[in-house]
């Protein structure tokens, strides 16, 4: 058993999201993703196998949200039966579902509420429907704010609930250097470069308004392996994130290496420093190859057994009425990069049609990708975060609007009669990719705006 405890009031990073909380009486482990690849084959650690779950002491497993690089299915497996995990209550109960069926007990959190675990006091905050953020505060007094990747700048209102319950005592908060969603068609730097100042300022607004002691960089030290979206590798921000926000205000910047223990009372004696991590980083970053590669194709006949499948869940699942009715098509033109044709395709009408391969489409996808959008209600999110998918920056705003009903369902929205509008539809453009390419591209705004004007 590997025991990074030992420390009263210590917090040791493990790798990517994953750390360890340690008491002194009590241990919580976070995020665990030690081994695998995540979102459809497409991420992996930079520092692959860096331990085994079932050798680790803990008491409780924190998890942040059911993303594959924080919910890691691959890891979770070597668990043996009996562990303990703390998860946000949820319309679903998806996660605390599947891993009771593994079982494992899980301690249900609601939004806000605090809960004591051994002596830490624990309090989750739900953010975006399904992410989180989590609150520790030790026996000492100190307390550490896991932000990960939340988008916490969109709610002001829960901004303002964390300070109340921090106060003016955050020792260490721990935020997302790099943003964790496609960044732009190949040969396209532009939209990568706005969502890492976007990225820059999440970390910015944090050091605001908490005014952390010690302000921890991670949730990216990851690489796009696949083939399709191995071009982003062409941009690593650490750098340039750690000497950003080292001149921003007065709080201590850490970027961490694997298995660095930091002691919250005397967190300026480091074995290590910023250089040193960084350059520890940057080797493991230039050495990243493809890995990951198209394994399957799907027919003609398959993706169309797959959508008629998919469009009866959809209706099954909805009383879809109020957009047969006011909004009419819900359109999406597909160009299937492995197949060379075209795939149109309508929500309400139930249209299926192929045609030659051509220049006119919403998105670029591969088979494999369309049928796992077909066949799964969060994938949306995973195709947006694997990037394993071109955009037409004028259109692809359709692709968003046609996936909205079954990732809305996914975190257990379901639409009755009048329950789907304009107003909902619109919302697609405050989605972290969608509203990258509108900034860049507004012309794209313009064609929802019509789109949505017809109806």
């Amino acid at each position: 058993m590997v025991d990074f405890g030992g420390d009263p009031g210590s917090v040791t990073f493990l790798n990517h999201s994953s750390f360890l909380v340690d008491s002194g009486e009590t241990k919580i482990l976070c995020d665990p993703w030690y081994r695998g690849a995540a979102f459809g084959n497409s991420w992996r650690l930079l520092a692959e196998n860096s331990h085994q779950i079932a050798e680790l002491d803990y008491d409780y497993i924190f998890l942040s949200h059911e993303h594959p690089d924080h919910f890691s299915i691959p890891t979770l497996n070597d668990l043996p039966e009996g562990k303990t995990f703390i998860y946000q209550k949820t319309v679903d109960g998806k996660v605390a579902n599947y891993l009771r069926a593994k079982g494992h007990k899980v301690i249900e959190f609601s939004h806000g509420v605090k809960q004591t675990l051994g002596d830490i006091d624990v309090t989750i905050y739900v953010v975006d429907g399904y992410d989180s953020t989590v609150l520790f505060r030790l026996p000492s007094g100190n307390r550490v704010l896991n932000i990960n990747d939340c988008r916490v700048e969109l709610d002001s209102k829960l901004l303002r609930q964390i300070k109340e319950d921090t106060g003016s005592n955050v020792e260490l908060a721990l935020v997302q250097f790099s943003y964790a969603n496609w960044a732009g068609n190949v040969g396209d730097s532009k939209i990568a470069e706005l969502l890492h100042k976007q990225t820059l300022e999440r970390n910015k607004l944090v050091l605001d308004e908490f005014d952390p002691k010690y302000h921890l960089l991670f949730a990216s030290y990851v690489y796009f392996s696949h083939k399709e979206n191995h071009y982003w590798n062409d941009h690593f921000w650490l750098p340039q994130m750690e000497s950003s926000l080292s001149s921003h205000g007065d709080s201590k910047i850490i970027v961490p290496i694997i298995d660095e223990k930091f002691r919250l009372d005397s967190m300026n004696v480091r074995s290590r420093n910023n250089e040193d991590a960084i350059e520890f980083w940057q080797n493991k970053h230039a050495d990243v190859k493809i890995i990951d590669d198209q394994t399957v194709t799907y027919s003609e006949d398959e993706l169309l057994q797959s959508f008629t499948e998919f469009y009866s869940n959809v209706w099954t699942d909805n009383e879809l009425s109020y957009a047969e009715k006011n909004l009419g098509s819900i359109p999406l033109s597909i160009l299937v990069s492995d197949l060379g044709i075209v795939i149109e395709l309508d929500l309400v009408d139930k249209a299926f049609s192929i045609h030659p391969s051509s220049n006119q489409f919403d998105v670029v996808l591969c088979s494999e990708m369309i049928d796992f959008l077909f066949k799964n209600k969060f994938a949306r999110g995973t195709v947006t975060i694997n990037g394993r998918i071109q955009f037409n920056y004028e259109t692809a705003f359709r692709f968003f609007v046609f996936f909205f009903i079954p990732y809305a369902n996914n975190i257990g929205k379901f639409f009755t009669p009048d329950g789907l509008t304009k107003r909902d539809i619109y919302s697609i453009n405050e989605t972290s990719v969608l509203s990258a390419i509108h900034t860049i591209n507004p012309e794209g705004i313009q064609s929802l705006d019509n789109y949505l004007s017809s109806k």
